[in-house]
């Protein structure tokens, strides 16, 4: 089936108007996600009529609209970051402010601070951004691999060797699993405090056993993570609104 252009529409629902766009791709299911920047985006089948559409956003309109009220809340407390000298950002739950060098190479951890690394100072946001995020990427591997080996003694009884890992910064997931590829992993869980971590790699870890969200993959989950549901909370509450805001 050949690609699909994006669509926009709206809805009023309750005295009140939803405005969504559409974005068609290769995928089988159809997903509402509601962003800062972007708004409510529903991520449809190429096959999904309008119509379709349509329904889901009416179905959901509650939730949608609790979704929006919490993006303008977390906007007001968490501003759109303008990467300058002394804001602070997190790594690994913790808050460390901007260090902003001239020269090359990756940032690093010092005294308290994150110095990064820029072509010249005074730089403009998009270029100490770009150097925060390399800096993020560069610890990925360490501190993912740390993680994985926290986490795989828990699940012994149905992965016997680690899965490959992969880290990529992603707009709308934690992370991902394939039997072919292994496990994706979002870069920016590198701000969450390491049991975020470790709550997001035992959920996909579960995958190993049950592909699919089912009652056997909760169960599954619970018993080895029965805190899950506190971690995520956490995780969304400290990070996401951070990273969407």
């Amino acid at each position: 089936m050949s690609a699909r252009k994006p669509r926009e529409g709206s809805l009023a629902v309750g005295g009140r108007e939803i405005s969504f766009t559409v974005d068609y791709g290769k995928r089988k299911h159809l997903r509402i996600v509601v962003e800062a920047e972007r708004g409510v985006e529903v991520r449809a089948p190429r096959s999904a009529s309008f119509a379709m559409v349509t329904e889901a956003v009416q179905r959901r309109a509650g939730w949608i609209a609790g979704a929006l009220e919490r993006v303008h809340n977390a906007a007001l407390r968490h501003p759109k970051p303008s990467y300058s000298e002394g804001e602070e950002h997190l790594f690994l739950g913790v808050l460390y402010p901007l260090s902003i060098r001239t020269g090359r190479g990756l940032g690093e951890l010092s005294g308290g601070r994150l110095a990064l690394r820029v072509p010249s100072v005074p730089a403009d946001g998009e270029a100490v951004k770009r150097s925060l995020n390399r800096w993020y990427a560069s610890q990925a591997e360490s501190v993912f691999a740390a993680s994985m080996a926290r986490c795989l003694p828990r699940c012994a009884a149905f992965v016997q060797c680690a899965p490959p890992l992969k880290a990529r910064f992603l707009r709308a997931r934690w992370g991902s699993w394939s039997s072919a590829r292994g496990i994706l992993l979002n870069t920016h869980l590198l701000k969450a405090p390491p049991e975020c971590i470790d709550y997001v790699l035992l959920h996909e870890l579960r995958h190993v056993r049950h592909p699919n969200h089912g009652k056997g993959f909760y169960e599954l989950l619970e018993s080895v993570s029965p805190e899950w549901k506190e971690l995520k909370k956490k995780l969304e509450e400290t990070v996401r609104l951070r990273l969407f805001a």
